[in-house]
């Protein structure tokens, strides 16, 4: 299945952003909403979004708060945390070597 994440800078009072997932039909480029939507911890400014090497993580980095949010990846596009998910700069080290386990 191909998938495409787009994070949304839209807040409200409970919801800081969120990351949202849809299906790309491949040969028409057409885009389809999976119902998936995942909040963001924190306000979404200065955000990217990067796949893992195998494309079963999805990370995303927070520029506003300095912290990188890691998500494991269904068959179908919901995302669920990683444990001890949001990362700080000082646990990068640590999703590098864990990055090589997933």
């Amino acid at each position: 299945m191909n998938l495409l994440f787009v994070v949304s800078a839209e807040t409200t009072a409970t919801v800081q952003g969120t990351v949202t997932s849809f299906t790309v039909d491949p040969s028409t480029g057409n885009l389809t909403l999976t119902g998936n939507s995942t909040s963001l911890p924190d306000a979404p400014t200065g955000n990217d979004l990067v796949l893992g090497p195998n494309g079963n993580i999805l990370y995303v980095t927070s520029a506003s708060s300095a912290t990188i949010m890691a998500y494991s990846i269904a068959s179908g596009g919901a995302l669920t945390a990683l444990p001890g998910s949001p990362f700080s700069p000082l646990h990068r080290r640590v999703l590098r070597q864990r990055q090589h386990s997933w």
